[in-house]
Parts: C-alpha cells; structure tokens; sequence
C-alpha cells in the first residue's frame, strides 16, 4: 500500500507539470506505467553526454520518491534498462544491475551524490526531474574521467585537520566583523581550569574594540557569570599585563590575502607573516614574541584568510617555543625577571618548531547552523515559536527548535521539575525544584546563543486570556501538553482566534507519535479527531490510541502516569520537530501524520517498525467548534457495490469503469446507480476512458428514472492487481472534472475497485476519494446500505 496519499494525487498539476517538462526537455526518458508499491514514479533511458571528443551513453534510472517535492528526485546508474531484462514492473534497484563509478560519490544504494554542489538553503528539497538530469549529466561526465571539481568536493577546506590539534578556542561574531577594517589584536580567555578551551572575547580594531563578551555569557553561563573574572580578564587597557597570564592569550591578528597551505616548520610560517626572506623572516618573528617565548609555554597567531564559500576564515596556529632555561636579571623593583633571548642558537630552535593548532569552533549563527545542511527555511532565524508545555516532549522539541536555528522561542509551563520527571526531562537533577519553562529556557541559550528564548512559569491558557497579542503572535504554535481537558480549551480559543496549532503527543507507552496541524476552517481540529475516534471513521486504524498492557504505570490523584522511555519520547519530539518546520516551510496537503517505533500489528501502514502515515483528515461534521461542510461520506446500496465488482471481474486484466449517479445532501453523498463503461469505452491493464457518447445517454435516463435533483456525481473504475488508491492520471482527470462547469459539481467523487493480482484469493479492495475544485484531494468515508434512500432532495 502506499504509504498515504502519494504526491501525484496530492498535486496533480505538478505531476503533469514534472512529465510534460521530461518529455519536452529529455525524450530518451520512458516512463513506468505504475507506480512501485512504495509510491515511487520511475522514469528511465540512455542518458547522452559529451566526454573529450566522444559522445557517452550511460543507462540510468530517474525516479520520484513517495514524499516528492519535499525529498528530491534521485538518480541510479544501471547496466541494463527495464526492456532489456525484460521486467515489466520497476524492479531496478538490485545490486547486480547498478553501475557503480565513485566510492566517494555514490551512495551504497547506487544513487549519485547530486546536490551537494548547490548551497542555496533548501533549494535541494524543491529539485525537479530536469534539473537533477541537468546535474547527472555533469557528474558522469566527470566520474568517467576520475576527476571531481573542488565545487562538488564541498566549500570547507578544514585546514586545521593538517595540523596536531593541542586545545579549542571559541570564536564569535566579533571576529568576522567587515566594516571596521582588518583586526589587529586580540584577546582570548580559559574557560575552565585544567582544559585547553579559550574564547576570543575581545578583538582590536581601526577604531575601537569588539566585545563578544555578551555572547559567551548566554552560551556558558556558568564560566562568564562571575563578573570578578570580567573585571580581571575583560579589560583591554591592561593587554600587557595579560599577554603573560596563564589563563590568557594576547596577540596580533593575521589577515593574508589567500588560503594558506600546511606550514611543516615554524620558519614556512614566518614567510607568511613577513615579507622578508629565510632567516629574516624567521629572526622578525623571534623578536615579535620575545617576552611570550620568555614567560609562557606556547605562542598563539591567528590567521585570517578568505574561505571558499566567500566568508572569512581563521586559523589559530600554535607554536611552542619556551625557553628551556632562560636566564634571569634583577628588575628596578628588585624582582627577578626573565631575560630575553635572541641568541641564533633560540632562534634555530624556533625556526625548527613544528607548528600546531588550537581547533577554531566558530559561534557566529551561520557557522552554527551550517550543518542543519539547509533543512530549515533560509528565513528560520526571523521566525518565532509559541511552545505550550515544557515537559518531556516539550523540552526536547524547544531546543530542537533551537538548534534548527529558530530566531525567538516563546514558552509557557506550569510545573516545576520533580526528581521523578528527570529519567525523561532534557534537564538532569541540578534543575529539581525548578520551573520545567526556565529550565528549559537555559537548555536552549546552552545550545544557540543566538536564540532569543523567554519562559513563563504559569497556565496556558491563562496566558492566552491576558494577553493573546504575546501568546498568539508567532509563526507556528505547538501545544506538547498532552492534557485532553487542556488542549480541548486551548483548541477552542484557537479556532475562534483564527490560529493554527500543532498538537504534539506520544501514545502506547511513546512507541507511536502523533501530530495534528488544525488550522481554523481547513481540515480537522482537535475536537473533529476527538469525534473520529468517538464514530471509528473514516478508519479506526488512522488513530493508534488505544491504551495497551502496563501502559499506566501509577496514578496521582487520579490522574494517570504513562509509561515511556526518554528514547521513545526523544523520538517523538524529534519526528515532531521535523514534521512542524518541514509545514511550516512547504504546507502539506497532509494534517495528521502518526509514526511508530514499535509497528502495530495489523495496521496497514504502521505493522513494520520505524513506519509512518500521513493522511488529510477533513472537518468533523459533529464538531461544535469548527462545523465543516466538506463531504464526509459516500453512500453505496449493496447491489450497486456488488455491480461495480462484477464489472470489474468480467473485464481482468483490464480495468473498466463508469459513472456514478445520484446526489449530495449535506456532508454526504448518495450514489443511486453506477453505469458500465459502454460499447466503445477503451480499456486496457492500466488504462482505462469510458464511452462518453454512451454515458451522456445513460445519464439522460438515469435522470428519468429517478427524478429530479439526480446528477453526475462522480467516476469509478477498477484497478486490477493494483492497490485502491488514484494514479496520477486518475488525479488529473478528476481534477479537470472539478473545474469543468459542465459536470455541475465542485465535490466530484471517485470510487475504486482494487482486486487482488490474478491467480491471488482475497476480497476486493473499495475506497473512496473527493477532488474539490481548486484544493486538495483526500479519502473519505464509504458506506454500505442495504437499499437506496427514499429522499433525493439534493443541496
């Protein structure tokens, strides 16, 4: 079964925009004509490039994953093409028939690396079928002649893996300041006693200094708190003093023009630095850092350089280069002093030292979120997040909100953390007593210092009461309070405000996850899923939420304890996390994506551990809060069900068809009668167009028969050995259908027979699916009568 509605059902019109662009732009390519049972649309062919002086040929496979456009298109080399095995269904991906050209560039699966070489964030997620063609065509022609450009090796040159690595210093936004020159000093601080980890707190400019002193604070609280250690460490005027403290490191800034090579001596470093030549250089350098190499261990110098991807880079070479027994004299004040040496014999010494690096760790919110790989909007960091609930969940998801790089985090909770809250909560037994928001406020400054995070300690919907304008005013609101009473009130307050909120919990003891976007007037809200798990439709097995063994683990007060492991809820938060910045991103046709750990056995989509569904639920027609219109269910008599069947039998392997005839009364549907497909219909395996000069007549005296107010109401048809869900012509034709005023329906309906592969025994599959004129299509409710309704008054 497809896992969901496939995207080509979801957008049609990208579908039909994504095939008529591959036939326009490359008509090698053949398409399969179904697709796989994963959701997977194949295309395939002999892709033609230019290599030298010769033309190359190379057979690959194009497909579309189930979850098109959010994950890209990808691409596999193979040795022979579909026809050429004579296979007939898109069984291309064994092992024995991919062609493999790079170890490094290709994935064990086949699949060509094709998109590291693009840095636009998110723009990986929006690839077309052209355009990863475009891509294959310049990888291949690559790896067939062994050599990869640096723009598809990646941007970073990581020059300190060259190096032996001593310590870590941490570098901040004052570092990489444009507008004020070259930097000329710096100052850098220990951060702990013992641990060779340095921040670079203060850095010497044209005019003035930078202080990023303030950004070290929020990032590590405990080390930049004590504001004895600032007014000791912090204060520039007394440079002289701390470039021989222990604790401190202070120097001159190093801007060159190029990407520096890998120094093997101290004496290759100092041609860098100094435009004189061999020992001069080398003697500049001796004197430069005379008093360091006196009174410290190691000799710090940054080197600022331009890196690959147009920003500046730093690279923080160490030498070590003390004195072994420097020779001391008497000072004015009496004390005994180092003296310097600037023998030829220390400066052989020091021309001979092997150079090293303290590992440079950049702060700045590009450098942070630089391996979030842009699987965030480019914008994120404008973005602001309302969170109710800093629980289990709710921890977890605020500071993966965080490190995603959201710009403000707003959040509220009313609970402080107990000891028994800590085997799940992010924060451990140092935050017992606390309030679970502020500790959860600290966690998130801990991770991105560039977040600006506030927590409430109080009631949520208190909050919302006193001042909607602060809780209400954000890009998204997720609720993670788990509570049915709470949520249902906050659900209410939601839609009468016209805001969306994602709700967010775990179920079965934290095995299954569960998220349910409610945007007011579209889709279902909190109370409409509380109605479909009262009424068990439009399936029971779309809401796992039944209570299994040991689940409840003690109870206080009444109120249930549920089991669930920190793994299982960090999975949840996690999902969760993804799915909500994924929508936020690119909305989804989807409002109720469910995913498990565990597999539930004999669900249809969730029977395999790591498995998840998506599924757009409309609004419930009993719900007080929202009242949704949308149709809801599809009536069929038994004999008009048992009809389709028989049809569909008589005509395997081709599918077969017709209309359906009858009315709309509310949320519902009542199918009266479905025609054959008529004398000079075509039929075919996986193709099917009904007589349309027949069924104009059928319909003429369906309507005779039945009286007024019967109409068109939608097609069936049969899917012999295919599973019951549209194919991507299906979603067009029913698409078309909505927008042809001719039709007189804006909720045409599609009915499908899906029968099991011949020679197979089971009873047929029979769905249901509504394309609305200008939104999206999805599944609704079938029922089963014994006989047609005796009213036919239509709405």
């Amino acid at each position: 079964m497809f896992p969901g509605i496939p995207w080509f059902v979801e957008h049609p019109d990208l579908y039909r925009s994504e095939a008529s662009e591959l036939r326009e732009k490359f008509p090698e390519m053949t398409e399969m004509p179904e697709p796989d049972i994963s959701g997977r649309v194949y295309f395939y062919g002999a892709l033609k490039f230019h290599s030298g002086r010769t033309t190359t040929s190379v057979n690959i496979v194009l497909y579309y994953p189930a979850d098109f456009p959010y994950s890209s298109p990808a691409v596999i080399p193979v040795e022979k093409l579909p026809h050429e095995l004579g296979q007939e269904a898109p069984l291309l991906l064994d092992r024995s028939n991919i062609r493999f050209f790079s170890a490094r560039h290709q994935m064990a699966s086949g699949m060509i690396c094709l998109y590291e070489a693009d840095g636009r964030p998110w723009h990986h997620l929006a690839v077309t079928g052209v355009e990863a063609l475009h891509r294959a065509r310049k990888w291949l022609r690559h790896a067939i002649r062994g050599q990869f450009p640096s723009d598809l090796d990646g941007d970073h040159a990581e020059l300190s893996e060259h190096y032996q690595a001593t310590g870590d210093v941490l570098v901040g936004p004052a570092m990489h300041r444009t507008n004020l020159g070259a930097p000329k000093r710096f100052l850098a601080v220990q951060l702990r006693p013992k641990q060779q980890l340095f921040a670079v707190t203060h850095v010497q400019y044209e005019h003035g200094w930078a202080d990023d002193r303030a950004v070290f604070n929020r990032l590590m609280p405990e080390a930049f708190g004590n504001e004895q250690w600032w007014d000791s460490a912090g204060t520039t005027e007394n440079l002289d003093i701390l470039r021989v403290k222990p604790d401190c490191l202070v120097g001159e800034c190093y801007p060159i023009s190029g990407e520096p090579r890998p120094y093997r001596s101290a004496s290759e470093f100092a041609q860098t630095l100094y435009p004189e030549k061999g020992a001069a250089a080398i003697e500049a350098l001796q004197e430069k850092y005379a008093v360091e190499r006196t009174c410290r261990e190691k000799v710090v110098l940054p080197i600022q350089y331009p890196g690959r991807a147009g920003s500046w880079e730093w690279l923080f070479i160490e030498l070590q280069i003390k004195n072994t027994a420097p020779e001391r004299i008497k000072a004015p004040t009496g004390e005994m002093v180092p003296l310097l040496d600037l023998s030829p014999s220390s400066r052989t010494a020091l021309a001979t030292a092997v150079p090293t690096v303290l590992r440079q760790h950049d702060l700045q919110r590009r450098s942070l979120e630089l391996r979030n790989g842009g699987r965030a909007q480019p914008d994120i960091n404008n973005w602001t997040v309302s969170l109710f609930g800093a629980g289990a969940i709710g921890s977890e998801t605020g500071v993966l909100l965080a490190k995603a790089g959201i710009g403000k985090l707003k959040i509220w909770d009313n609970q402080i953390l107990s000891a028994g809250n800590t085997i799940r909560h992010l924060s451990g037994l140092f935050g017992v007593g606390f309030p679970k928001a502020s500790l959860t406020e600290l966690m998130v400054k801990q991770h991105n210092p560039h977040c600006e995070v506030a927590s409430t300690f109080g009631d949520a919907l208190d909050a919302i009461t006193r001042n909607p304008n602060d809780a209400w005013g954000s890009n998204a609101t997720i609720s993670t309070i788990a509570d049915d009473g709470v949520e249902l009130r906050l659900n209410k307050l939601a839609v009468s405000s016209g805001k969306t909120v994602y709700y967010l919990r775990a179920l079965r003891s934290g095995s299954v996850g569960q998220l349910l976007r409610a945007i007011p007037g579209s889709g279902a809200c909190l109370e409409c899923l509380a109605h479909y798990l009262q009424d068990e439709t439009p399936d029971p097995k779309s809401f796992p939420m039944d209570e299994i063994p040991g689940e409840i683990v003690a109870r206080e007060c009444g109120r249930p304890i549920l089991a669930a492991s920190a793994m299982d809820l960090t999975t949840v938060a996690a999902f969760g996390s993804r799915l909500i910045l994924g929508d936020l991103a690119q909305p989804s046709e989807n409002n109720l994506w469910v995913w498990t750990t565990d597999g539930i056995p004999g669900h249809s989509e969730l029977a395999k551990p790591f498995s998840m569904a998506s599924s757009f639920l409309p609004p419930h027609p009993a719900c007080s809060v929202c009242r949704p219109k949308a149709i809801g269910n599809v009536h069929f008599p038994k004999d008009v069900q048992a009809r389709m069947i028989d049809l569909a039998r008589q005509h395997e392997p081709n599918e077969t068809g017709g209309m359906l005839i009858g009315y709309r009364k509310g949320q519902d549907v009542f199918v009266l009668e479905a025609s054959d497909a008529g004398p000079k219909a075509t039929s075919m395996p996986s193709r099917f167009e009904r007589d349309g000069g027949y069924s104009e007549t059928y319909l003429m005296d369906a309507v005779r028969r039945n009286g007024n107010g019967i109409d068109y109401v939608g097609d069936w048809h049969s899917h012999p050995g295919y599973p019951a869900v549209p194919s991507p012509r299906d979603a067009v034709s029913m698409h078309d259908i909505a927008a042809d005023p001719g039709y007189r329906t804006d909720y045409p309906i599609m009915a499908i027979v899906g029968l099991p592969d011949s020679g197979k025994s089971g009873d047929p599959e029979f769905t249901c699916y509504c394309f609305p004129k200008g939104s999206s299509s999805y599944s609704v409710g079938v029922r089963i009568t014994d006989s047609a309704p005796v009213s036919r008054t239509g709405d």
